[in-house]
């Protein structure tokens, strides 16, 4: 864990680690969101929550619904969970669609 630790620290968007379905770290840009170790990652989904159930491998972009309002997030599978990184605030929706 020390390792994510470090890496989310280096990261200067919002960012978290989840194991086993739960926020297990933070980094600082995260945690002035109100995301805290040990919540629910699915309490936090406003989209892809099937996805996220049946997701092991790869990557997957999906809404969050946080304090402020919804962010988009998306998660890459580690191996022992998944690396969230929140897009920057008032990234343009067409502007991302036409990135993916």
């Amino acid at each position: 864990m020390n390792d994510i630790t470090q890496m989310l620290r280096l990261m200067d968007r919002p960012a978290f680690f989840a194991e086993d379905g739960r926020i297990a770290a933070v980094n600082d840009a995260a945690r002035g969101l109100s995301l805290s170790e040990g919540t629910p990652v699915a309490e936090l989904l406003s989209t892809g929550r099937e996805a996220y159930e049946e997701f092991t491998d790869g990557c997957l972009t999906m809404a969050l619904s946080l304090p402020g309002g919804s962010r988009m997030a998306s998660a890459t599978a580690l191996d022992r969970g998944h690396l969230f990184t929140l897009e920057p605030e008032g990234t343009d929706e067409d502007l991302r669609m036409l990135a993916l």
